[in-house]
């Protein structure tokens, strides 16, 4: 079975950038759209997060 040579570091580390940025760039996105829905759900900007 013929397999292609494995992927260089260089290229690994590339890929995992961008998948970082991705990947931080949607949880940004969805962090913003949940605080809209729930400044909408309340009528206040007034919101408490817990971390547990």
């Amino acid at each position: 079975m013929d397999l292609p040579p494995p992927v260089s570091q260089k290229a690994y580390e590339k890929i995992l950038r961008k998948i970082n940025l991705a990947s931080c760039e949607v949880a940004d996105d969805s962090m913003k759209n949940a605080a809209k829905e729930e400044i909408l759900a309340s009528g206040s900007n007034e919101i408490c997060v817990s971390g547990d």
